[in-house]
């Protein structure tokens, strides 16, 4: 697997599938995720691009949550005049 900065894996539908996939089928390799992934049909497939999209969704929302934390912040050392 590869990985991003940071150390974390990239988020895809197809490697929400191949973590789902490797934890219900240990001992199988990633050549053979490919082929069931290639084999997969299409509105199967939807349901990791829907669960790839509310992941990212909540990783949006939070990271948003985090900026508006740091402004608050900011502002309550400004009104303490510091």
């Amino acid at each position: 697997m590869t990985a991003n900065s940071g150390g974390q894996h990239r988020h895809t539908p197809k490697n929400i599938c191949r973590q789902e996939y490797m934890e219900q089928n240990q001992g199988q390799s990633v050549s053979q995720f490919d082929n069931y992934w290639r084999k997969l049909p299409e509105e199967q497939k939807k349901i990791y691009t829907d669960k790839f999209e509310a992941l990212k969704t909540k990783t949006h929302a939070k990271e948003k949550g985090k900026a508006a934390n740091v402004g608050a912040d900011n502002e309550a050392l400004d009104d303490n005049g510091t």
